[in-house]
């Protein structure tokens, strides 16, 4: 098994560039890459999970840990997914950490950039074939 994908950590100043906002998840916001039509760039913010220990509101590493390594573990599995079997998933082409101390949100611990490949969805395929819903299906499910 491959080792764990670390991601680099780099300042504000050397992260690509956000461009055309192209929606939110439940894990974080995603963007064209500003430049690059053919990237896409997930920012994913780990929460500031906080616990009361003796009377005062502590960050709780336990669960910023938890946050962090399981999406350590998403990345590591897209790319070994990718390497597998090209074209089953996004190419992963980055996966940075903003230097902590440039984190300005106080409600974030840890922030991350996951620069990928744009690939066509559901969304694609529908906004082409207005209509044909049946189809659109059919195609997405060939590649579950």
């Amino acid at each position: 098994m491959a080792a764990l994908a670390e991601p680099t950590v780099v300042q504000v100043g050397d992260l690509p560039k956000e461009g055309t906002p192209l929606g939110t998840g439940a894990s974080g916001k995603v963007y064209e890459v500003k430049g690059d039509p053919t990237k896409i760039m997930k920012v994913v913010d780990v929460p500031l999970h906080k616990k009361k220990v003796k009377g005062k509101m502590v960050a709780d590493d336990t669960k910023i840990k938890r946050d962090r390594d399981n999406l350590v573990s998403e990345v590591t599995i897209q790319t070994q997914l990718y390497a597998t079997v090209p074209g089953s998933c996004p190419e992963v082409y980055a996966f940075l950490q903003v230097n902590p101390e440039q984190v300005k949100d106080p409600k974030v611990a840890q922030q991350y950039i996951i620069v990928m490949e744009k690939c066509g969805g559901a969304y694609d395929l529908l906004k082409a074939n207005p209509g044909n819903d049946d189809m659109v299906l059919d195609l997405s499910l060939i590649h579950i």
